[in-house]
């Protein structure tokens, strides 16, 4: 399993680009190695749970809003509540889900587009 893969299986019914999942990666891998890139297609390995978990739950910040999914003439529904899903990773990674979610925390991860 490669460490995209692994980080898809933890959004899962959720899905994103890989460019999203990459991005997610590198920016979890830094914040938790400090390493500056990531190839997300080598083999992933426990010793790379925390940062792919937090880079699961900067993708699902993505989706928090997102109540259906529509690929292909296929559209979905989902009713697990997204956010449910970041405290669960969070719990199992060991660190506050405050990282992601709106909190009156100092560690509050926002997301902005530039155009």
């Amino acid at each position: 399993m490669t460490i995209r893969e692994a980080i898809a299986a933890s959004i899962e019914p959720y899905s994103l680009s890989d460019e999203a999942v990459d991005k997610a990666a590198m920016d979890a891998f830094y914040r938790f190695g400090g390493e500056e890139s990531v190839d997300t297609s080598n083999d992933y390995s426990p010793t790379m749970k925390k940062p792919c978990g937090f880079a699961a739950m900067l993708l699902l910040r993505q989706v928090i809003t997102l109540q259906a999914e529509n690929i292909g003439g296929i559209s979905n529904t989902y009713k697990k509540d997204v956010e449910d899903l970041i405290k669960g990773i969070a719990k199992d990674i060991g660190v506050n889900p405050d990282l992601v979610l709106d909190g009156d925390g100092d560690n509050v991860v926002t997301y902005c587009s530039v155009w």
